[in-house]
């Protein structure tokens, strides 16, 4: 045990450090034969654009929870679908297409209560907290392909006639020469059917653009938590003084909400896997 953290015949954990030197071990340079006239299956860029949402969104703060300020609201943003439209012409070309995509922001917001406020408002004491929500988003749009979108059509139904003869099951009693034609009770089909990759979307950057607005304002009235509300109340303070006293000087409020106005930009490329000659 270590007897460097032994105070007062007690010991305390203040945590430790282990650490090890890499020994650097030896690499040797492989030959790579160059490979010239072959097919690969890679991604291709067909798109890019820059994709703008625009949101609206209220978010409410944990019940009993007001806050007195915003400290900080850090935003992340992800892509939860990509879909791809080709709009095909009558040639049978695909110039462009519509994009769909939706996804979310996470917003952390870190937030400051107003524990314990002086009478005169001049001192406002409370703690750091945070809230993570998740603003959905959805949007549509035009693109333009810069590289042809590899889409295969499916094949025509084409059907083939059977002949049938049925006075060669008839009896010989029967004076009917039975049917003679296309069979009823047989059909045969053919199809081509030929499969190709949907296109994918990755997400580049964005840009977040936003203003936010603080709701359902109340006035912030002297509280004292804890022993310090008792201490009033024992020097002859009136009963409830830290519920009243909300008067116009020193203006201070608190909210359990906020509404917020965003424009979102996307920055995203559209890709699709085709087969490429490399020589």
């Amino acid at each position: 045990m270590d007897t460097e953290n032994k105070v007062d015949g007690y010991y305390y954990n203040c945590g430790e450090v282990n650490a090890k030197n890499l020994v650097q071990a030896p690499a040797e340079k492989c030959p790579v034969s160059p490979v010239s006239d072959v097919i690969v299956r890679i991604p291709v860029l067909i798109a890019h654009a820059t994709v703008e949402a625009d949101v609206e969104a209220c978010i409410d703060f944990p019940c009993y929870e007001d806050f007195y300020e915003i400290k900080r609201i850090k935003k992340n943003v992800f892509l939860t679908q990509g879909r791809i439209i080709p709009l095909v012409q009558p040639d049978g070309e695909a110039p462009t297409g519509k994009l769909y995509l939706k996804g979310f922001v996470e917003k952390n917001i870190e937030y400051a209560t107003a524990d314990c406020v002086s009478r005169k408002k001049d001192i406002i004491n409370g703690d750091i907290k945070h809230h993570t929500v998740k603003v959905p988003f959805q949007v549509v749009t035009l693109i333009t392909f810069r590289s042809p979108i590899i889409i295969n059509d499916r094949g025509p139904l084409t059907e083939r006639t059977i002949y049938c003869d049925t006075s060669k099951e008839s009896c010989c009693f029967d004076c009917d020469d039975g049917l003679k034609g296309r069979s009823f009770c047989e059909s045969d089909f053919s199809e081509t059917v030929t499969f190709y990759d949907r296109p994918f979307v990755k997400l580049d950057s964005f840009r977040i653009f936003e203003l936010d607005f603080n709701k359902d304002p109340e006035p912030l009235c002297p509280r004292y938590p804890g022993s310090d509300s008792r201490k009033e109340e024992e020097e002859g303070q009136p009963e409830g003084y830290y519920k009243q006293d909300c008067g116009e000087t020193h203006k201070a409020f608190e909210y359990d909400k906020v509404e917020e106005k965003f424009a979102l930009f996307l920055c995203v490329r559209v890709l699709q896997d085709q087969y490429v000659r490399v020589c």
